[in-house]
């Protein structure tokens, strides 16, 4: 959602908010009226733009070329100590 600059609502688990950091809508999943609400309120314009750019540019940070950089750094090191 964050990369096609949608409003993004998403369960406040802490690995999201890692990942989205200030710009999603977090909900508690069990807790329907908080989601309902929050549906309200983007439908109703109070997801501001700013927001879903701010969004944007955050998933720009999380690409698979970056993932797989991460990954062999991590193996590298790994095997270096063995």
């Amino acid at each position: 959602a964050m990369a096609c600059e949608t409003p993004a609502l998403v369960s406040d688990i802490p690995a999201f908010k890692e990942v989205g950091g200030e710009f999603p809508l977090y909900v508690n999943p069990q807790d329907y009226e908080e989601i309902g609400n929050s549906i309200a309120l983007i439908f109703h314009g109070g997801y501001k733009r700013e927001r879903i750019y701010g969004a944007k540019l955050r998933s720009q940070e999380f690409t698979w070329d970056r993932t797989a950089k991460k990954t062999l750094e991590i193996i590298q090191k790994v095997a270096e100590n063995i």
